[in-house]
């Protein structure tokens, strides 16, 4: 066989060998394409209630019956397989009459910011090596827990706060009107107007039980700001935000929202009295 000819058979069978190559790469993207479709039509088809009875038919709901039922305009959801996104979609509308929600759309945290706030506060205490079990009014200086007869032989410590077993009272925050004048961090903790809480303090033994505190957690940025000698917002964005690449997530999302009604979904006071209760 001469060398042009083994040259052309060469040529001829990487050619071949390509194309096979394309198909079969065409036929994996197309694969992999349905089984992604199919995923999210189960996850949009198969919404399951919070509680599963054991023996019992367990009935699906869609993602638009979810929300009118719960008479929520829009939602943004978000999946997570082996660690990686998968998969996002927007659903519904910001507002009655307002722009549809997609995977942009600015959505307040509420009370899973926590996590974030535990992240601030670990990463605080590894880098300044503070005890999580330590008194915090060894480190508050801008104010302190007041002392009474439920801290005279137990303390208030980062570890308590963290998991809710403080003693700390405030189970929840009213909210505020898009015209209403905020309180500062210090009118929150004496419970001070313009605020609408009482003053923060403990009414049970920290560590007895478990007491859902979020007043624990007005406390907790009191304490990293003393001790970072940072702003809460600025600390929060330094030490996890941008180190989680969370570009659209901003630590005074609520401020905004007061000065821009409508940009995202909150509900707002005058819908309050029409969401079911949970």
């Amino acid at each position: 066989m001469n060398n042009r000819l083994r040259a052309r058979l060469t040529s001829s069978a990487l050619a071949v060998t390509s194309a096979l190559w394309c198909i079969v790469c065409r036929d994996r993207s197309e694969t992999a394409t349905i089984a992604l479709a199919d995923r999210i039509g189960r996850i949009e088809n198969g919404m399951l209630p919070a509680v599963l009875i054991a023996g019992e038919d367990q009935p699906k709901s869609t993602v638009w019956e979810i929300m009118e039922r719960y008479r929520v305009p829009g939602v943004s959801v978000a999946v997570i397989n082996d660690g990686r996104l998968e998969w996002a979609r927007g659903y519904g509308v910001v507002e009655s009459g307002g722009s549809a929600v997609n995977t942009e759309t600015l959505f307040f945290a509420g009370h899973i910011s926590q996590g974030l706030a535990a992240a601030v506060t670990l990463r605080l205490a590894g880098d300044r090596s503070l005890s999580l079990d330590d008194d915090v009014n060894d480190r508050l200086v801008s104010w302190a827990v007041p002392e009474n007869e439920f801290t005279r032989s137990e303390k208030v410590t980062l570890r308590r706060v963290l998991s809710h077993a403080s003693g700390l009272n405030i189970p929840t925050f009213r909210g505020y009107g898009v015209d209403e004048r905020l309180p500062s961090l210090r009118q929150i903790l004496d419970g001070e107007p313009p605020a609408r809480n009482q003053p923060i303090e403990v009414v049970a033994t920290p560590g007895s039980e478990q007491r859902y505190s979020l007043g624990g957690y007005v406390v907790l940025q009191q304490f990293v700001e003393d001790v970072s000698g940072s702003s809460y917002p600025e600390l929060l964005r330094t030490t996890v935000l941008s180190r989680a690449g969370l570009r659209r997530t901003f630590p005074a999302l609520v401020f905004l929202w007061l000065r821009r009604p409508g940009s995202f979904i909150v509900p707002r006071p005058r819908q309050l009295s029409q969401t079911p209760s949970s």
